[in-house]
């Protein structure tokens, strides 16, 4: 209806009003003008008061995923062996490198422990708490291969892990997590924070996955005491892929099949072929360059079509 510029309004005093729709009919893309009229309630008003907020909210579709799959890299087993650096030698920072040769280091399966209290996983490899020299041990090297066949642009990696007192992981060399284990350089002689992770499952935590590649991965972790004195030490970690798949395609269908004239329309959704035979029991021959929508001219016998995975 047509607003004059006499027109009054009720009487109303400044309030937020709202939130209130308003139609997107007339919004653009780039600029635009938002265009207000006040009106009182009548030429004597004492006062105006003015202010508009306007919102644009997007629906956004998100994209479809296809389904994911949980694979095991690293478990708690008897199978999965690590190797070991149990001596209390100071390693430096190379041993954890993807191409440091750890082939003569020691070999066993998680829990590699000392611990006289109960563990939620059987230790299978004893360690020991002092060096040669009867000095308390305050860090242990691990390291241990797995092989990824999927891609790495498609997949988030997630650990588990029971550790006392505090560790740092790397995946082929680069820092991917750290518990228990100040922020800063690491070296042998860093304490970690006090921690009993004998027999609660902590995690699952999400690490990067930008240093993951296909085919031979090594994962490597260097696990601290709070002091030399510890009498106890702790370690197994759990390594899990989840992985992504293509996104579903739309399922192959017919959508329209119309006649006009003497043509018949056909259009589809998926990718497939567009068959065509002159029964209804064949044979099928491929059309050839058939795209959606496709039209065929009717003329002589019967026609039969169908669309080929």
């Amino acid at each position: 209806m047509p607003v004059a510029f006499d027109s009054f309004a009720g009487g109303h005093e400044n309030a937020y009003a709202g939130p209130f729709d308003v139609s997107s009919a007339s919004l653009v893309t780039g600029d635009n003008v938002f265009a207000v009229e006040v009106h009182q309630s009548d030429a004597t008003s004492s006062d105006i008061v003015f202010g508009a907020e306007l919102r644009a909210i997007r629906t956004v579709t998100p994209p479809p995923t296809g389904p994911t799959t949980t694979n095991t890299l690293v478990a708690i087993d008897d199978k999965q062996m690590w190797r070991y650096e149990n001596s209390g030698a100071d390693l430096g920072t190379t041993w954890k490198d993807k191409t440091f040769n750890d082939s003569s280091w020691p070999q066993g399966a998680a829990l590699l422990a000392l611990e006289s209290s109960a563990t939620s996983e059987p230790i299978r490899t004893t360690l020991k708490r002092q060096n040669s020299a009867g000095v308390g041990i305050m860090t242990d090297y691990f390291r241990t291969h797995f092989t990824f066949t999927g891609d790495p642009a498609t997949t988030k990696l997630n650990i588990r892990h029971l550790v006392d007192d505090g560790f740092v992981l790397y995946l082929n060399g680069t820092e991917v997590y750290r518990f228990g284990i100040a922020a800063g350089p690491v070296t042998s002689t860093t304490a970690a924070t006090s921690h009993e992770g004998r027999n609660i499952y902590e995690g699952p935590f999400d690490i990067p996955a930008t240093a993951l590649v296909a085919g031979d991965n090594v994962l490597a972790a260097e696990v601290h005491q709070t002091d030399a004195g510890s009498s106890d030490i702790v370690f197994g970690l759990e390594l899990k892929a989840v992985t992504s798949g293509a996104p579903p395609t739309a399922g192959l269908k017919f959508t329209r099949a119309n006649r006009a004239a003497s043509n018949l329309n056909l259009e589809w959704t998926g990718t497939g072929t567009l068959q065509s035979a002159d029964a209804v029991t064949g044979p099928w021959t491929d059309v050839a360059n058939a795209k959606s929508p496709f039209t065929a001219t009717l003329s002589g016998p019967a026609k039969f079509y169908r669309l080929k995975q």
